[in-house]
């Protein structure tokens, strides 16, 4: 009797580890982090303002200067955040917005155009991304494209929740350089199947929203994973038996 007792005992332990009910500790040795936990009705960091794209290493941007082929191209943010640009040479981009770009390579051709018509257009997102993780359809990173993304939209892009996805209790993370996490909890069955937008916030660079496992079903699983040995060793000891 003792025995399966300390069995049950083990099995719950199992689960609320699983469940996220046990501190694992540091994210990185020698570095500290202080997780602000925002209450209902605090909307802290988060919120719902737009900001237009800035550019980083990785972009793919195409600059057209009319009538002018030897000054266009489509060019690479390197690393260092710069363009190698025909007869001007690198060129620090980034930081700026699409309109910057173009305000500044107007201001370096007119030594050698006469008001020089210049087009530019980001041709591949590729420097700032979201994170979207658990409970979804294609947990991963997305990028970043335009003015903003919200969490609704970054949700969709990952093919929507899992029948198993706790959504109202779904977290959204904001890492922040100060070395500050700020943790809000949203209710995304409102956002994505009521209409209700009220935390549909717009998201920024490094953000990661986490969709849990239903309770239910990570207890299940659980089980399923420490029950599901014994129960095979026992059908094949049956079956064993059962040549004899």
């Amino acid at each position: 009797m003792k025995r399966g007792c300390d069995l049950v005992k083990l099995i719950w332990v199992l689960v609320l580890v699983w469940m996220g009910f046990v501190p694992s500790g540091r994210c990185e040795e020698g570095k500290a982090y202080k997780v602000v936990y925002l209450k209902a009705g605090d909307d802290g960091v988060f919120g719902f303002e737009t900001a237009p794209y800035t550019l980083g290493p990785g972009d793919v941007v195409e600059i057209k200067v009319q009538g002018h082929p030897e000054f266009s191209g489509t060019f690479t943010i390197s690393p260092e955040g710069k363009i190698q640009y025909q007869y001007l040479g690198d060129i620090d981009v980034e930081g700026l917005t699409k309109e910057e770009l173009r305000e500044k390579i107007k201001g370096l051709l007119t030594e050698y155009i006469h008001q020089p018509q210049v087009m530019v257009r980001i041709q591949e997102f590729r420097s700032k991304y979201v994170y979207v993780m658990g409970e979804v359809a294609r947990p991963g990173k997305y990028p970043m494209q335009g003015a903003g993304l919200s969490v609704r939209d970054a949700v969709i892009m990952a093919g929507l929740v899992t029948p198993s996805a706790g959504m109202r209790g779904t977290r959204l993370i904001r890492p922040t350089k100060e070395g500050v996490v700020y943790v809000k909890k949203v209710d995304l069955c409102k956002i994505l199947y009521e209409g209700v937008l009220a935390q549909n916030y717009m998201l920024r660079p490094g953000d990661i929203i986490y969709v849990p496992t239903l309770a239910v079903s990570k207890i299940a699983r659980v089980l399923d994973q420490i029950v599901s040995p014994f129960y095979k060793a026992a059908v094949v000891k049956d079956i064993a038996d059962g040549s004899d």
